[in-house]
């Protein structure tokens, strides 16, 4: 939990630094673009030394259509106070019974 609470907080502090930021997608106002904030490094390692095992292990029969351009989207909810908040999966790849 402390971590999400620094990360949040190194979240504000970029944004109120007033540097001009894009919007990750064009249907997200609110979200941060990591590489802005200097944090390819960190997300980089987390990416590899942890959410790839993960996702092998987890995920090894499932894949998907992904509509934008990222390699990888990772959807972490750290907001402190908000109401709904949707994440839809399309399917499963090579199942269109799932589609």
């Amino acid at each position: 939990m402390e971590f999400c609470t620094k990360l949040l907080e190194e979240i504000e502090n970029f944004k109120n630094t007033g540097i001009p930021t894009a919007r990750p997608n064009s249907m997200n106002y609110y979200g941060a673009v990591y590489v802005e904030m200097r944090f390819t490094e960190f997300f980089k390692q987390l990416r590899e030394d942890y959410l790839s095992l993960f996702t092998s292990i987890l995920y090894k029969d499932y894949s998907g259509e992904k509509i934008d351009k990222s390699d990888i989207t990772v959807n972490l909810c750290l907001g402190s106070e908000f109401t709904g908040g949707s994440l839809y999966f399309k399917g499963i790849l090579d199942k269109p019974e799932t589609q």
